[in-house]
């Protein structure tokens, strides 16, 4: 019991705070009884204080204290062991800071001084270098608990149970008293590195360290940013021939269907035509006219609902579409369709078999994909450029190797964007093949692609010639 007891008094120090609470608490039976237990304990510390000549007597009441100690712990050992601790510690603090701040209370002082005189009557019955070195683990400890006395903030519950531990250990007269030591030190520094975070502030060596971490990801995205090809209008083409092209068609929209044959449709109020063109030669093998009241624009071959191959054209700004018989070109019936609004035109017109829809562009940055059944839109996409800019003015219409292949009214390009989000993945600059200056009319404009099983056919508005050409670094085309 008497080691039991030096060791309470030192781990924990001088504990003015036990006799403060059992005089101020007032929290039930239990706790009243703990107060007089604390009182009848002071005033049995006084005695040997007076008669410091009677050793008998000075052990006799340092045992009375014990058995009183352990019936008071009893009324207070389920308060949390870390909390007795944290308390010690300020009035400890405060007790330092008396002088500084003037305001003297007599009573806590005598209490103080009557505690450690009490200590050092207990600490005499034990060897004197074994008490000198509790004296100076003690007075570690006080300043271990002074430190940690300025975090604010609640204790972690790692820490809390530590505490609990820890005072377990006191109790237990038989552990091993440099053990239990070593353990009280360990635990009281681990409380100081843990309360050092609790107000959320990172050490400066951990922040030191999340900089550095931090810092070679920007470098690697920079360095993988500059890596990265940048996507660029390309002229990596071949002419693979070119042939004659009837220079007064105004070409809207031109295709191979699966006979093989080319399919034209022509542009201008009272010049429309529908044609067939014989592939070989590129000599007209029929050719029908389009009301005049309309002014024709795109076309294409599409597999119907039937399972028949049929071609579709439409027109300009009268929402009227047509589809024809293959291959003689019988009118079967008329239809009307909508765009954007207001004008709801009608430019160009492509066919994904793969997804069975009909695509058309109308002038705008939209493109329209269409149910073959009823001809009514399904969904539309915006199309963008290399840059993220939005490009309208998309006229004639090719669908190659899955993706939507345009040209742009005025512009000698050719751009082929995803169908899904109108992105572009491929862009070709065709301004070398036939020069603008050497066309005529600024209307003559590029304006013509289809597919053909080894080959593209490139032709515009008034074209004299049509081209047949392969791209260069698009190996799976024609797969």
């Amino acid at each position: 019991i008497d080691d039991a007891y030096r060791m309470k008094q030192k781990h924990n120090g001088p504990r003015p705070d036990d006799w403060s609470r059992g005089k101020n608490r007032e929290k039930g039976n239990e706790q009243n009884d703990g107060a007089d237990a604390e009182e009848e304990q002071e005033q049995t510390y006084e005695a040997p204080s007076d008669n410091a000549g009677d050793a008998s007597t000075e052990k006799m009441n340092a045992e009375d204290n014990n058995e009183q100690l352990e019936d008071t712990e009893e009324v207070t050992e389920g308060a949390d062991g870390n909390e007795e601790q944290e308390e010690t510690t300020e009035i400890q603090k405060d007790t330092r800071n008396y002088d500084v701040d003037g305001d003297v209370d007599e009573d806590a002082l005598e209490e103080d001084a009557n505690a450690k005189e009490n200590n050092e009557h207990v600490e005499d019955t034990e060897e004197g270098n074994e008490g000198g070195d509790d004296e100076e683990e003690q007075e570690e400890t006080t300043e271990t608990n002074e430190d940690t006395s300025n975090v604010d903030g609640d204790v972690p519950a790692e820490e809390e149970t530590n505490g609990a531990e820890t005072n377990e250990q006191v109790v237990d007269a038989e552990e091993d008293v440099n053990e239990v030591a070593d353990d009280e030190e360990e635990e009281e520094e681990t409380t100081s590195d843990t309360n050092s975070d609790v107000d959320g502030d990172i050490p400066a060596e951990e922040e030191t360290n999340g900089a550095e971490t931090n810092e070679p990801v920007v470098d690697a995205e920079e360095v993988s940013e500059a890596e990265l090809p940048v996507a660029t209008i390309s002229t990596s083409y071949t002419v693979l021939e070119q042939d004659t092209h009837d220079s007064l068609s105004f070409t809207q929209g031109i295709s191979y269907c699966s006979d093989g044959k080319i399919y034209e449709t022509t542009g201008l109020y009272g010049q429309s035509k529908v044609r067939r063109i014989n592939p070989d030669t590129f000599e007209v093998e029929k050719s029908i006219d389009t009301p005049r009241e309309f002014f024709g624009e795109g076309s294409t071959c599409f597999i119907g609902k039937d399972g028949k191959e049929y071609l579709i054209e439409i027109t300009w700004r009268e929402r009227r579409g047509f589809v024809y018989e293959v291959p003689s070109l019988e009118l079967l019936h008329s239809f009307d369709y909508t765009t954007t609004a207001p004008g709801n035109q009608g430019w160009g017109i492509t066919y994904d078999p793969n997804n069975h829809e009909l695509i058309v562009s109308d002038g705008s940055e939209y493109l329209y994909f269409w149910n073959v059944e009823n001809f009514e839109m399904k969904r539309r996409v915006t199309v963008t450029r290399f840059d993220g800019e939005i490009q309208d003015q998309i006229n004639e219409l090719e669908f190659m190797d899955g993706l939507v292949c345009y040209n742009i009214w005025h512009e000698d390009e050719i751009i082929c964007a995803d169908p899904w989000t109108g992105k572009s993945v491929r862009e070709y600059d065709f301004s070398d093949i036939w020069p603008a200056n050497q066309r005529g009319n600024s209307e003559n404009v590029l304006n013509g692609i289809a597919l053909g099983k080894d080959h593209v056919l490139i032709t515009g508005k008034r074209w004299d010639r049509i081209y047949k050409v392969a791209f260069d670094d698009w190996p799976t085309l024609f797969d």
